[in-house]
């Protein structure tokens, strides 16, 4: 090996590590309303649960700010907010309370936080809780869909969170469609008649009234289409 490549393989070297140290200098900082953990996963829930979860923040500004509101996705949201300014590297904690009601399977709720900066500036941080909600009951398949020569479908309902339930009454809200309950406690079946839907309806449901406490009506979306015109389909 010649012996002036080994010199100036160290002086390549050297001037990359040189040029690295100083774009890394350059950077500029994150600046913003900054959540450790922006997102918090409660994993699975029961209808009805109640939690709650702590989300931190620190301000990166370069400048005083100062909370001005918490909008919320939903009222079954609450949130409160440890100190309402917070100074340059300052941090904050917000008390969010979450009621998920009637939900079942995957659900999330989204919570932005406005704050203003010293300058007259806005900014505006994103916060979210998610989980899986497990129903008392659970009914299966989530959705019935009719073409106006469908058979009668059938809805079929079993133990969720809830091992014994009763299925006391089922009804659709339009009279094109019709729901009867089956002896066996477990079955709800639905007739499609085509003829009596005479102008496209843009919600559809059958109503299933249950003895789960959190969820006495059980709100199933029908889409149903209408015969055509011309004899057909």
């Amino acid at each position: 090996m010649p012996r002036w490549i080994l010199p100036m393989v160290v002086v390549v070297f050297g001037a990359a590590a040189m040029a690295c140290a100083f774009l890394a200098q350059r950077e500029e900082p994150v600046r913003g309303l900054i959540a450790d953990e922006p997102m918090h996963d409660f994993g699975e829930l029961s209808q009805g649960d109640k939690v709650t979860c702590e989300f931190e923040l620190v301000n990166r500004f370069e400048q005083p700010l100062t909370i001005r509101n918490v909008i919320k996705s939903c009222g079954c949201t609450k949130a409160e907010c440890s100190r309402q300014k917070l100074t340059p590297s300052e941090r904050m904690t917000i008390q969010a309370e979450w009621e998920v009601g009637a939900r079942r399977g995957q659900s999330g709720e989204d919570m932005t936080v406005v704050a203003a900066l010293a300058d007259g500036r806005l900014t505006a941080t994103n916060l979210q809780m998610t989980a899986t909600i497990v129903p008392d009951i659970v009914y299966e398949p989530e959705e019935l869909k009719f073409a106006p020569d469908s058979p009668p479908q059938m809805v079929t309902f079993s133990p969720g969170r809830m091992k014994e339930f009763t299925l006391k009454r089922a009804y659709c809200t339009h009279r094109a469609l019709e729901a009867r309950l089956l002896p066996d406690g477990s079955h709800v079946e639905v007739v499609y008649h085509s003829d009596a839907l005479l102008e496209e309806v843009p919600t559809l449901y059958l109503m299933v009234e249950t003895t789960s406490p959190h969820e006495p009506v059980c709100h199933i979306p029908l889409t149903a289409k209408r015969r055509g015109k011309a004899g057909g389909k």
